[in-house]
């Protein structure tokens, strides 16, 4: 059995993507911090959602408890106006593609 082993992804869809493509793998293990800072986080999310039917096991970092929950990152202040910046941009982007899916 073969297993990814990721984390921090921070919502670059387009990095995750092509690991996915370049590798075959059984299963999956997520250590978290799937949001934030990047341009794509609703794909992320969506992927991570979607591989809970498969073999996938996953923990969820400090950024995705922050956002999920409303808290102020806790990353370096150089990337804390990004971080809220994104956070905001990225919950919206999360929440309409979860109201289109249903």
């Amino acid at each position: 059995m073969k297993l990814i082993i990721l984390s921090d992804i921070h919502a670059n869809w387009q990095a995750l993507d092509a690991v996915l493509n370049k590798e075959n793998y059984d299963g999956l293990i997520f250590l978290g911090d799937a949001v934030d800072l990047g341009p794509d986080p609703g794909n992320c999310v969506r992927f991570l959602m979607s591989s809970s039917n498969r073999r996938f096991w996953a923990v969820r970092g400090d950024h995705d408890y922050e956002m999920a929950y409303g808290l102020n990152s806790k990353c370096a202040q150089e990337l804390r106006d990004i971080s809220v910046i994104s956070r905001d941009w990225g919950g919206r982007a999360i929440l309409a593609g979860r109201k289109s899916d249903s």
